[in-house]
């Protein structure tokens, strides 16, 4: 296969000149990563170039959308491939993939930079993906549940700002939707979140509103 220098002269990663000679190496990523793919079976391809990671990141990826990430690393040294499976995005930003807390947490594996795809699959198999396929599909099912609560919550917030005769903002970084209120003298927000939960901020309220508001709350019971 053609060779590829894997950092350019131009690299914005903060490489040091060192870094940057040992990650020149004549290493072709994506044709060691389709060979790779290859070795691990039928249902894995090499998945479509990621412009953001450059040439120092390759992937393999199966029709269900499972994929693992082949990166060259240098420190410690020696040089050496990193790998580790990814897992969906949602649009509010992380993963949804293990939480990293206690035992849960995903796999890295270290593989020499000069093994051949036959070698660096077979350690794939034996290391990464006994522990990468139970997590990605549990990660599969917290991303329907995620999707799920998301259009209920665009379903209440759509019903409270019917009632109120507004419309729903764009949905913030953490999925919280909002329904914005302007009266002239008073103002405030209902904010619908990802779990169904309604928050009803109102500011500078005239005492007939607010008092219309605190008789439609239910009453505590008595002793």
């Amino acid at each position: 296969a053609a060779s590829r220098r894997i950092c350019l002269a131009k690299c914005r990663c903060g490489c040091s000149p060192k870094r940057r000679r040992i990650m020149d190496e004549r290493v072709d990523l994506r044709a060691l990563a389709e060979d790779v793919a290859k070795e691990l079976g039928p249902e894995w391809r090499l998945a479509a170039h990621d412009s953001e990671g450059g040439d120092r990141w390759a992937h393999v990826g199966r029709e269900d959308d499972a994929a693992i990430s082949l990166h060259i690393v240098t420190w410690p040294k020696p040089p050496r491939l990193s790998i580790s499976g990814n897992f969906p995005r949602p649009v509010s930003g992380g993963d949804y993939g293990p939480s990293g807390y206690g035992e849960d947490r995903r796999v890295t594996i270290h593989v020499g930079l000069g093994r051949p795809a036959k070698a660096v699959a077979a350690e794939i198999r034996r290391r990464l993906l006994p522990t990468y396929v139970v997590q990605y599909a549990k990660s599969i099912e917290r991303k329907a549940q995620d999707e799920d609560g998301r259009a209920k919550a665009d379903a209440l917030a759509a019903k409270l700002a019917a009632i109120l005769g507004e419309k729903v903002s764009e949905p913030w970084r953490g999925g919280d939707r909002c329904v914005r209120l302007y009266r002239g003298d008073w103002y405030g927000d209902v904010t619908v979140s990802q779990g169904g939960s309604v928050t009803i901020d109102l500011r500078s309220l005239p005492a007939a509103i607010a008092e219309a508001v605190c008789r439609a709350l239910p009453r505590v019971k008595a002793a």
